[in-house]
């Protein structure tokens, strides 16, 4: 039997890279990643979601790799 959070926790699935969408920009005045039209990042079809080079995930969690 899994631990109560264990049984409630969402699985990521594990990333080799991250590919960094090329035609974004941050604007610091909304504090959103968009393209030269305005569209969020986040709703891009090739958005693959957030991470850094660590593999974090957006939860925040560090994943260090060797």
């Amino acid at each position: 039997m899994k631990h109560i959070l264990l049984n409630a926790a969402f699985e990521f699935e594990q990333r080799i890279s991250i590919v960094p969408l090329t035609n974004f920009s941050y604007n610091t005045l909304t504090g959103f990643w968009v393209d030269d039209n305005g569209n969020l990042m986040v709703n891009d079809n090739d958005f693959a979601g957030v991470g850094s080079k660590k593999f974090d995930v957006e939860t925040g969690e560090d994943k260090k790799y060797k």
